[in-house]
């Protein structure tokens, strides 16, 4: 958090990469299954379409890590909130305080991530087609994960409030939507858990199965050309 004078600016963390780097294996390992094996063998090296589909591969490989890191800086750059005595910029959209209707709080999904979000008025300048959508979906105009900023959603929420009130004199509640302040249930937790387990199991089972195959493949593949040889 920076402030100078009346502005206050709030920077998003940045994201964990644990998602992006467990993809980039999986992605690896599912290369090698595909190609890697079958490049022991001398019938698919030697076939063009084998390495059009090799090439192919590593440009799929090559864009989802430049979407990661574009999605990213993307996140950085948009999530920046900047308060000042005209209005809150969040990215490079104002909404200035009088246009603003009401913060409040709610939360989002099965995990239950607090989410401030904020209105504002039908004919405001800086309303837009993705916040007319956003309202039929969420019940919100724009909402921010308060998580993001390492600040508790209450807080968050009556800092911004709070500078909506200094600068246009009107008092204004804080909303509490659906999900604030839900808690997961144990039965909620064991689903979560079996399904990280299952999905798991099925993995390392696709995985035995197709190096089972390939090693069968090769294996033959072997057999034939000495075979051949002989």
């Amino acid at each position: 958090m920076n402030s100078a004078d009346d502005i206050v600016i709030l920077k998003p963390k940045k994201r964990n990469p644990l998602i992006m780097i467990c993809a980039i294996i999986v992605l690896s390992v599912d290369a090698y299954l595909r190609f890697g094996l079958a490049s022991m063998t001398s019938q698919h090296s030697s076939n063009s379409l084998y390495w059009i589909r090799c090439a192919s591969y590593l440009v799929t490989w090559v864009l989802f890590v430049g979407s990661f890191v574009y999605i990213e800086k993307k996140h950085q750059r948009d999530g920046i909130l900047k308060l000042t005595p005209i209005g809150l910029t969040k990215g490079n959209t104002l909404y200035p305080w009088h246009e603003v209707e009401q913060f409040g709080i709610t939360g989002a999904g099965l995990l239950a991530k607090k989410i401030v979000y904020w209105n504002v008025k039908k004919l405001s300048s800086s309303r837009s087609f993705v916040n007319n959508l956003t309202r039929v979906l969420s019940g919100y105009d724009v909402g921010i994960f308060a998580k993001n900023y390492e600040i508790p959603a209450g807080d968050l929420a009556k800092m911004l409030n709070d500078w909506k009130v200094r600068y246009t004199g009107k008092s204004s509640d804080i909303k509490y939507g659906r999900g604030y302040g839900r808690d997961l249930t144990k039965k909620e937790l064991l689903l979560i858990g079996g399904g990280l387990v299952l999905s798991l199991i099925l993995f390392l089972t696709y995985l035995t199965v197709h190096l089972e195959r390939n090693r069968m493949k090769v294996k033959a593949n072997n057999q034939q050309i000495q075979r051949t040889l002989n």
